[in-house]
């Protein structure tokens, strides 16, 4: 080969010196103003060694590079160096096969890069980084022969003389596996990596330094349902063998942390709802069982808020032994609680049905300060119509702050026009306050009935004007209109047709 290199080389000095003769004749037949000749021959035979010189040296190149990869300890083959010098070799083969059509040598050259090129393809699966020692077992079994990976020994020239290439289908399946198997265990890495150090959000409870409530779990909810989403993925694939019981016992941890999550949240509500209703001394009273149910969670919750605050990694949290059933519990008696608490407003609701116009939270409210009779001042206009305030106080001579004294007598109402009316006689607001507060609706009928008796007896003995001055605006419009029928009525009844026309222009 070295010696047709050598010969080829001359040639290419005779035929570039050939061109420059040529090149020379047709610059003199210019200058002589003759015929120029068309040495075409030299052109073809230009073209011509240079296909034969370029096949010739690219082979060269080639079996001193492909000796040289051949040589290469297995462990450090470049697959997709050789794959890309192997791509140049074989466009070099192609186009010498086209220009060199009956040229045995550009044939051997096309056929010894395509046979290299071929085999490839299990080289290339061979060297796959996600093969572990199970794929390697199998590959060993495969071809018949223990491979040491590690050995310098083991070249890429030992390895394709190992006939290697006959197993590829084989090879290409175990190392395509290995790498979906990679895939799926990075996955599996990617949901681990995200739990390794979220944290639950923990809030001090009003400010206190000792209990603590769970803050916004937007960031956990939306990192537990994408985790899911990725374990449901990992699980269904069909190479999730190696890696299935850990995949399942992550399913089973994140599912157990959403359903421990779910009750941790509502335990939370109902314990905020009622804790703000049981720290009232009257409520405790009044519910003494539903009561000491309900400090006995009270106390086990704020001791598992204390410790999920001084160790808030989410999902260990979220899946502490026991911890999902203790919660189910939880809220299984603050249901309970509830019930009778719903029983209770129920009840008080039933005694004064006028309750039934307010809220769980605002009867409540009334309830839990059932002591302090004022308490029920903000609600009233829900309860009774235009009723804003009660006078509380010992009478005429508590006329300050709009009837928020701080007495427990109640001698007047007030309307929102700032009318008042006087009780008939002093109300002593005592005991439940359902009960008095029948007892004010009681006196607000004979209170009215009063006004409206001494309205309709002081009509004929007052001026109108001053007697609609004077009288509340209830018993102007009701005494006025009895008054107006009673009028028409006898002036329609007197003979006297004077007075009637008199009465009717009055009218």
């Amino acid at each position: 080969r070295q010696e047709v290199l050598e010969t080829l080389e001359r040639i290419d000095q005779h035929v570039a010196a050939t061109i420059v003769d040529a090149q020379r004749i047709n610059d003199y037949q210019e200058a002589l103003k003759i015929e120029v000749t068309p040495f075409e021959k030299v052109d073809e035979l230009k073209v011509l060694c240079g296909s034969v010189s370029r096949l010739w040296k690219s082979l060269e190149e080639w079996e001193q590079t492909s000796e040289q990869w051949l040589q290469w300890r297995f462990g450090l083959v470049d697959v997709d160096k050789i794959s890309k010098e192997v791509a140049v070799y074989q466009k070099v083969a192609m186009q010498s096969m086209k220009q060199l059509e009956t040229n045995a040598v550009a044939a051997k050259f096309t056929a010894k890069v395509t046979a290299f090129k071929n085999t490839l393809p299990v080289v290339m699966a061979l060297r796959n980084s996600a093969l572990k020692e199970r794929h390697w077992e199998e590959i060993n079994e495969i071809i018949g022969v223990e491979l040491d990976l590690e050995s310098d020994e083991l070249t890429l020239g030992v390895l394709l003389s190992m006939g290697v290439d006959k197993s590829m289908e084989e090879i290409q399946e175990i190392s395509g596996r290995a790498g979906a198997e990679q895939s799926l265990e990075e996955m599996l890495d990617k949901v681990k990596r995200v739990w390794e150090d979220l944290e639950l959000v923990l809030n001090p409870y009003k400010d206190s330094k000792e209990v603590f409530i769970l803050g916004s779990v937007d960031d956990v909810i939306t990192a537990l349902e994408d985790s899911l989403v990725n374990i449901s993925t990992i699980s269904g694939s069909r190479f999730v063998g190696p890696i299935r019981d850990e995949v399942e016992e992550w399913q089973r941890n994140l599912m157990l942390f959403q359903e421990t999550l779910d009750e941790w949240l509502a335990v939370q509500r109902n314990w905020v709802y009622l804790e703000s209703i049981f720290s009232a001394g009257d409520i405790k009273k009044q519910l003494p069982i539903e009561s000491a149910k309900f400090m006995e969670i009270d106390q086990h919750w704020r001791n598992i808020m204390k410790d999920t605050n001084d160790y808030s990694v989410a999902l260990v949290a979220g899946t502490k032994e026991g911890r999902l059933e203790q919660f189910k519990e939880f809220n299984e008696t603050l249901d309970q609680i509830q019930k009778s608490l719903e029983e209770y407003l129920h009840s008080k609701r039933k005694a004064f049905p006028r309750f039934f116009f307010l809220s769980n939270d605002e009867l409540l409210e009334i309830l839990a300060q059932a002591r302090r009779v004022q308490a029920v001042q903000p609600h009233l206009r829900k309860c009774f119509d235009n009723l804003v305030k009660l006078r509380f106080g010992s009478g005429e001579d508590d006329k300050s702050g709009g009837g928020s004294s701080g007495g427990s007598d109640i001698v007047g109402m007030i309307s929102s026009e700032g009318e008042e009316i006087p009780f008939f006689k002093v109300l002593k607001a005592r005991g439940n306050v359902e009960k008095w507060l029948l007892e004010v609706e009681e006196y607000m009928i004979k209170s009215m009935h009063a006004v409206m008796k001494k309205g309709f007896i002081d009509y004929p003995e007052q001026p109108r004007k001053e007697w609609v001055a004077e009288k509340e605006a209830q018993v102007v419009s009701c005494v006025g209109m009895i008054m107006w029928c009673s009028e028409t009525e006898r002036i329609l009844q007197d003979k006297d047709k004077n007075k009637v026309v008199d009465a009717m222009r009055i009218w």
